[in-house]
């Protein structure tokens, strides 16, 4: 069950002011709104050009689920500020988003890759890394990422909040050597609405230097740098972060474990080909001979769980792995990986030279080795930036496609239908241009102006 975080107006103002101030914001600035008003970033987007004197522009659901849709719109609109996920940000790098010198780039929601600092710099502008749990306003420190080569660290803290490395004993941990992150300071929330026994258990009083402080457990493993910077190196429980969404991975075994059939589970998050996260499930049954249907466990999760935390894979297996002291060992799971499908699973195959060419391109995006023409890609395991992927391909492959039938067709023989329609029905003879993704790669997009 999701757990309501009480957070006061003067937590909420104290973020705001410090945000105009670092990474900054001024009344001349325009902020593009990419987030939904579900997830608490989105009080950044709406409230900081209000409390600023500057402008927002709100991207609808098809411009941010498009990445060339999205990329446009930053243009259009001019915008100075942009704050999303990486996930979003990759989606924006495919996509094309070329060189930005005025862009200020703000990152969080989930570890930045390298990699992805490395083309987001590339652009020119300011690139931020954001850090920050809910419990304790949104985001919690900063870092302006300069050197994409160097270790990411989640920076300094923002105005009136202090950052804590403590170990086990509650002790502040020296320069370079792990602890568990603790936060102090204005943007401390109340507690979890009407939860005391959570809110005592993440919210302590504990001793700093002899001084009593009210601090926030974060769960987060991490060290001080020389520099005073902190550097996050993982979680200290079973948490993730997904897509933005912080994900308790014991409450989706809660929720599976009561499924029919279902003696025991175990849920982690391996990373695929392309580095990204995907929930898959393993389960012991209580039968090994009549082992639960993948498609009656997803649909028990469904009924119970919001959609990001659906497991997108389901193995059975005969026994859960353990590690020496009887512990169930996730890291042999999470070297599994990504399971591929089992081949027992009656598909049908392509039917047309469209549905040939649409299955190649899903086969390769999602690297999986058969798919059906009925499957439905979000049961495939996809997410938002792989679906990105397929529409792009698709687009490069000159199919009359883009992510919006993607969404709304979401299997192989719909889009097929769909594709075919518009092949046969050109307008005033003429079919519409569809841009090749070559034209939007390695940032170089070209403006295609004889298109118009």
């Amino acid at each position: 069950m999701p757990k309501g975080v009480e957070v006061p107006h003067n937590a909420l103002v104290n973020f705001l002011t410090s945000m105009a101030k670092e990474p900054g914001f001024v009344a001349d600035d325009t902020l593009l709104a990419v987030t939904t008003i579900s997830f608490d970033i989105a009080a950044l987007e709406l409230y900081l050009p209000l409390i600023c004197g500057g402008r927002v522009v709100i991207a609808d659901r098809i411009e941010v689920q498009d990445g060339f849709r999205l990329v446009k719109r930053l243009e259009d609109c001019g915008a100075t500020v942009l704050q999303a996920t990486p996930t979003l940000w990759q989606m924006l790098v495919e996509a094309g988003l070329g060189e930005r010198k005025s862009l200020k780039m703000l990152c969080g929601g989930e570890p930045l890759p390298a990699t992805l600092a490395q083309s987001l710099c590339a652009l020119g502008g300011e690139l931020w890394n954001m850090y920050g749990p809910t419990e304790t306003t949104i985001w919690s420190s900063v870092a302006r990422i300069d050197d994409p080569d160097a270790p990411i660290t989640i920076g300094q803290p923002i105005a009136n909040t202090q950052l804590y490395i403590l170990d086990a004993r509650n002790r502040l941990a020296p320069v370079g050597v792990t602890g568990e992150l603790n936060i102090g300071g204005d943007g401390l929330a109340i507690g979890y609405f009407d939860n005391a026994e959570q809110t005592q258990a993440a919210f302590r009083n504990v001793s700093i230097g002899g001084v009593p402080q009210r601090v926030y457990k974060t769960g987060d493993v991490g060290r001080r740098l020389a520099d005073g910077s902190l550097q996050l190196l993982g979680r200290r429980d079973n948490q993730i972060k997904l897509r933005g969404f912080r994900i308790e991975l014991g409450d989706i075994e809660a929720v599976v474990s009561k499924a029919e059939g279902v003696r025991q589970c175990a849920v982690v998050a391996p990373v695929n080909r392309n580095g990204d996260r995907q929930l898959v499930c393993h389960t012991v049954p209580d039968d090994p001979a009549y082992p639960p249907d993948p498609k009656a466990l997803s649909a028990h999760a469904k009924a119970h769980l919001p959609g990001h935390m659906v497991p997108a894979f389901w193995l059975n297996a005969e026994a859960l792995p353990q590690t020496a002291n009887g512990k169930l060992d996730r890291k042999t799971l999470e070297k599994q990986g990504i399971p591929r499908q089992e081949a027992a699973i009656i598909r049908t195959a392509p039917r047309t030279p469209m549905e040939e060419k649409l299955s190649a391109i899903w086969r390769d995006v999602l690297n999986i080795p058969e798919i059906g023409v009925e499957e439905n890609i979000y049961a495939l395991g996809a997410d938002s930036l792989s679906i990105f992927r397929i529409a792009a391909r698709m687009i490069d492959a000159g199919l009359p496609l883009e992510a919006r039938h993607l969404l709304q067709h979401p299997t192989i023989g719909e889009l097929a239908l769909i594709a075919d329609e518009a092949d046969s029905q050109p307008v005033n003879g003429i079919k519409p241009h569809v841009p090749s993704l070559k034209d939007f790669r390695h940032g170089a997009r070209r403006r295609m102006e004889a298109h118009g």
